[in-house]
């Protein structure tokens, strides 16, 4: 027991002798709860309770989608059972309109909507293609008359019979369509667009008139020489007459026959009285010329009928040459009195034709009598002569003017000689 030694113990110094002790501190002063309370707001923070939040519900996005597909196909089956009973198909729409109307209620709806919009569409552009007052009212018309029948194509015209009467009848009610209206605008529409035509022709026209009157008249100022000006002279003529040509019952006849007056006095001013005089000189020896070829082909009768027909056509002509000397032209009173006289000779062409033709034919009718009548081998005398006479009263009949005379008194000289032998 004595291989652990501990160390001996240090003697302790004496304690020192107590001092005096200090005056004791005051108690200290019991804290009342407002100075705790003080205390503690100083020196710690002021917390604010937050209001206490709802737990939020978790949404299934699985059942709300499973509602909005459900809503969908119950929506949109019958929205496109209805869309197919009512496509432009005769074959789909004509079984639905007798086994149940109702549902193609949008067709009908959509029929009577394009009526009542084709009828407006009409109304307008009648108004202003009746009551135009410049090419661009007609133009407007025009475009405004193709969207009615635009309108009017867009018809069910398979539904008619459903539409108006019948037992799925359409017509009662606010809503205006019945077949015979359709039928009465649909005319409406084919004039209006004819009178359109007519008018764009027209304006066309007064255009091209117009251009070929400014470059006429540009051409006789700028012209080198006179037979350059004798040239615009007759553009600037010929110009002035296709504004006269300009049908009057259109608009752009109206402006034409405004403006020709003003365009006729300044080309008198312009060119004068002399190249009037020239012009109807010109026009005046072209129908003489024609005038002589109609006697050459006249001269020495008979003829035949083709050359009866000729000088009637060159005789016609030279009248239509005098006939484009117009009464305010200075070589207008020479035209007219040159315009009988080819009259007179063309009244005489035809009464020489007529006889040449009336003359073939009574040649051609005795020569079937004559066989009809050597063919009949039980005719009687009697009846022979009679006969016989009749065809030498017909072959008389025949001018001596016409190429079948000398034929026609061959004839009547075998008939004669025949007369004869019966009368034995």
């Amino acid at each position: 027991m004595a291989l652990f030694k501990f160390p001996a113990r240090k003697a302790t110094a004496a304690a020192p002798p107590p001092e005096a002790a200090p005056p004791a501190a005051p108690a200290p002063r019991t804290k009342t709860l407002a100075d705790l309370e003080r205390e503690m707001g100083i020196s710690s923070p002021v917390l604010h309770p937050r209001p206490m939040q709802s737990p939020q519900p978790v949404r299934r996005k699985s059942g709300l989608w499973g509602k909005l597909m459900i809503l969908t196909v119950l929506l949109g089956v019958p929205a496109a059972a209805l869309w197919a009973v009512n496509l432009p198909y005769p074959v789909v729409r004509r079984p639905v309109a007798r086994n149940a109307p109702l549902l193609l209620l949008p067709s009908y709806v959509s029929m009577d909507q394009n009526f009542r919009e084709a009828i407006a569409l009409v109304e307008q552009s009648k108004q202003l293609i009746d009551s135009a007052t410049s090419f661009a009212d007609i133009e407007l018309g025009g475009q405004i008359l193709t969207e009615a029948q635009a309108k009017l194509d867009a018809l069910p015209l398979d539904l008619m019979d459903y539409w108006h009467g019948g037992v799925y009848g359409m017509s009662y009610g606010r809503w205006r369509y019945s077949p015979i209206a359709f039928q009465q605008y649909r005319q409406e529409v084919g004039g209006l667009q004819a009178k359109v035509f007519q008018e764009q022709n027209a304006n066309a026209a007064l255009v091209s008139a117009e251009q070929a009157l400014s470059t006429a008249k540009q051409n006789f100022q700028a012209a080198p020489d006179e037979l350059s000006k004798r040239t615009a002279m007759t553009e600037w003529r010929t110009a002035l007459n296709q504004l006269n040509l300009i049908p009057p019952s259109t608009l752009a006849g109206e402006i034409a026959a405004q403006n020709l007056a003003t365009a006729e006095a300044e080309f008198r001013d312009t060119v004068g009285l002399l190249a009037e005089s020239e012009v109807s000189a010109a026009i005046i020896a072209a129908a003489r010329g024609l005038g002589y070829q109609a006697s050459a082909v006249g001269q020495n009768p008979p003829h035949k009928i083709a050359r009866w027909q000729e000088a009637e056509r060159l005789w016609l002509k030279a009248i239509q040459e005098l006939a484009k000397i117009s009464p305010y032209d200075v070589g207008y009173q020479t035209a007219q009195d040159t315009a009988a006289v080819y009259q007179l000779n063309l009244s005489e062409i035809r009464i020489r034709m007529q006889a040449e033709q009336d003359a073939v034919a009574l040649l051609a009718t005795a020569n079937r009598d004559i066989q009809r009548l050597t063919d009949d081998r039980y005719l009687t005398t009697n009846a022979a002569i009679g006969q016989l006479e009749e065809i030498v009263h017909n072959l008389r009949q025949i001018p001596d003017s016409t190429t079948v005379y000398a034929d026609a008194e061959f004839l009547i000289q075998r008939a004669q000689a025949r007369l004869t032998q019966l009368g034995e």
